[in-house]
């Protein structure tokens, strides 16, 4: 009988024996005829090769953890334990070896509000540099100018893990290289985001931004201002064209200036502290804190008590004692009101991926194929910063997919693509998708749309999932 089954059993599928057959293939192996022990033998054999490839293919499906960052992501380790100059390191990411520079207000403009300035940033609005800033565990007295198509992030289960004196997005100049008037202010600060950090107890952060531009899971330690002076300090506020901001704590209130719109969801002001100020429309969602209402002031705002549903974006975690990278995946929540990460050390409000099942692509190598070879394969999936030229749709085929990337990383068709439906496509009634971050662009070949959830009307499921940060 045992004989029989062992005829029909399985072994292709990947399974051993079972330990009585084995056991019945030893006892016997003296009293059988010698063909049947040598076929016993052949079977054992197949088998122990068999396993011997599934344990080899199991580790050629692991990646490496820590990964091997391309050139355009910066890890920095706190103070302490790095080496050279860290103001120094981050002025040239800024100004990329000289080509863009900072300016802020000083003796030489008298009528000053004593903060302020601007950005030269000419040119760089439409270049294809990409980078992000991974900023370890620790304290970083230094102060990260966020440039076009820049990101800063700390690597901490939540923001208190990672503390830096400041970062900060002055207003642009114009077409003479000069900012002295009302525009264009913020106008065109597009494509930069910090996240995950605490800034310096007391420190105000300027952050002069229009659209595209988010601020996730920061805690301020000071006042948070949206809108500055501009002409040396002449005007109050330059002109600025809206943004985000989401779960994240300001325990100086926010000042909106001369922002046109901005939305804030689930964030906090400490008791005293307020939202003050903006030009037309502000929006508030699952925020804790008082709007101020000036008298005869032009700007409206718009309360929605919390937030029906909502997860947090993904975002990656350094732990210093096993030297490995984890992507947390924020669980959804539902009627949300103030911050998430408070929550984080409860393991239940995340889910954590080792890096072992993330593919880190490098857009100077990765192809759609590769990525979507990985998630198909159940693996997450980070972006590193870079513009991926592809010749055929990101097809995302499985549920619990998480494409999280870095530093505004721009999908793009390339030069010799035929003309593709969408450049990401999520299949029908897939569950928990996340996809985040990632910068869009049609490019000169164009295709159908840039991303497409399904293929009609009702065949996303109960939980489909999110998208974060997705710039068009």
């Amino acid at each position: 009988a045992v004989w029989g089954e062992l005829k029909t059993h399985p072994l292709a599928a990947g399974r051993r024996p079972p330990a009585s057959t084995m056991m019945f293939f030893s006892i016997c192996k003296g009293r059988q005829p010698r063909e049947e022990v040598e076929q016993v033998e052949q079977v054992e054999t197949r088998s122990m090769l068999l396993d011997s490839a599934l344990a080899q293919a199991s580790r050629a499906m692991k990646e490496s953890n820590p990964p091997t960052w391309p050139a355009s992501v910066h890890v920095i380790e706190p103070d302490g334990k790095f080496v050279g100059d860290k103001q120094e390191l981050f002025d040239n990411i800024f100004s990329d070896g000289g080509k863009y520079s900072v300016h802020p207000w000083g003796a030489e403009f008298p009528n000053t509000d004593r903060y302020g300035g601007y950005f030269n940033e000419a040119g760089r609005d439409f270049c294809t540099k990409r980078t992000v800033v991974l900023l370890k565990l620790g304290v970083h007295r230094a102060k990260f100018n966020v440039g076009f198509y820049n990101s800063l992030m700390g690597l901490g289960r939540d923001p208190g893990a990672v503390e830096i004196d400041a970062f900060e997005v002055l207003n642009g100049v114009g077409a003479d290289g000069v900012q002295h008037s009302l525009c264009p202010g913020a106008l065109d600060n597009f494509w930069r985001s910090v996240e995950n950090v605490t800034t310096a107890q007391g420190r105000s952060i300027y952050y002069f931004v229009s659209q595209a531009s988010p601020l996730r899971k920061v805690h301020i330690r000071g006042e948070l201002r949206l809108s500055g002076p501009v002409g040396g300090g002449i005007y109050d506020w330059g002109y600025a064209s809206g943004g985000f901001a989401a779960d994240s704590k300001v325990d100086g209130g926010v000042e909106f200036g001369g922002q046109q719109q901005f939305i804030t969801r689930n964030s906090e002001v400490l008791a005293g502290c307020v939202y003050k100020h903006g030009a037309w429309s502000n929006v508030l969602v699952g925020s804790k804190g008082e709007y101020q209402h000036e008298q005869n002031q032009l700007a409206r705002v718009t309360e929605v008590p919390c937030t029906e549903r909502i997860a947090e974006k993904p975002y990656i975690m350094f732990e210093e004692a096993e030297n490995k990278y984890f992507l947390m995946v924020p669980q959804p929540e539902h009627n949300k009101k103030g911050v998430s990460w408070e929550r984080y050390a409860d393991d239940s409000a995340t889910h954590k991926i080792d890096f072992e099942n993330v593919y880190v692509a490098d857009a100077e190598t990765a192809t759609a194929a590769t990525i979507n070879a990985k998630i198909a394969e159940g693996k997450a999936i980070v972006l590193t910063p870079g513009v991926y030229k592809i010749s055929e749709p990101i097809i995302v085929s499985r549920s619990g997919t998480v494409i999280l990337g870095l530093g505004m990383a721009t999908v793009m068709p390339a030069q010799e693509a035929q003309w593709m439906d969408s450049l990401i496509f999520v299949k029908d009634n897939l569950q928990d998708i996340r996809i985040a971050a990632v910068l869009l662009e049609a490019g000169s070949r164009g295709s159908d749309a840039l991303l497409k959830w399904g293929t009609r009307k009702g065949c996303i499921g109960e939980n489909p999932g999110f998208l974060y940060d997705i710039f068009c």
